[in-house]
């Protein structure tokens, strides 16, 4: 019998990237190089390389414009995420995430999520992402959500 194989899906913004605290130092995101210069969330990191690194396929699933893809994946890189077997998807609406998520689940992967499935910290109003945070529940994923990754970087 073979085993199931292991699936990280991580998601970037405010879970691997300090997105909201960039946005609130310097506003909008207006150009790659904005992109390339959001900060690493390094507790976030550690806990993927320790984790993950060996036993998982990493694969990098956010919600961002498909025009950033390119500069997205040079950020991964830049900060140590990308491995041989890492893959980038970018949709265009979180609830995209769920299909995802079921297609693994239909090849029988063993599924973990890193994922804040959270937004408008940069307004300090915090929203999550219900339908999709349910659907991780509901299917009993292994799910790392946004106290984890509030806990993991906590002392950055």
């Amino acid at each position: 019998m073979r085993n199931k194989p292991n699936i990280a899906f991580i998601d970037i913004d405010n879970t691997i990237a300090d997105t909201s605290n960039f946005l609130k130092r310097n506003g909008n995101l207006n150009s790659s190089i904005d992109y390339l210069n959001i900060d690493v969330l390094v507790g976030s990191r550690n806990f993927i390389k320790e984790k993950f690194k060996d036993t998982h396929k990493l694969i990098f699933l956010t919600h961002r414009k498909l025009s950033i893809k390119k500069v997205t994946r040079k950020w991964l890189i830049k900060n140590n995420f990308m491995e041989n077997n890492s893959e980038l998807f970018l949709v265009a609406n979180p609830l995209d995430k769920i299909h995802y998520f079921k297609a693994a689940l239909l090849s029988g992967c063993n599924i973990s999520i890193l994922d804040d499935l959270s937004y408008n910290h940069e307004n300090d109003n915090i929203i999550f992402y219900k339908d999709v945070i349910n659907f991780i529940k509901e299917n009993k994923l292994n799910y790392f959500d946004y106290s984890f990754i509030m806990h993991l970087n906590s002392n950055n």
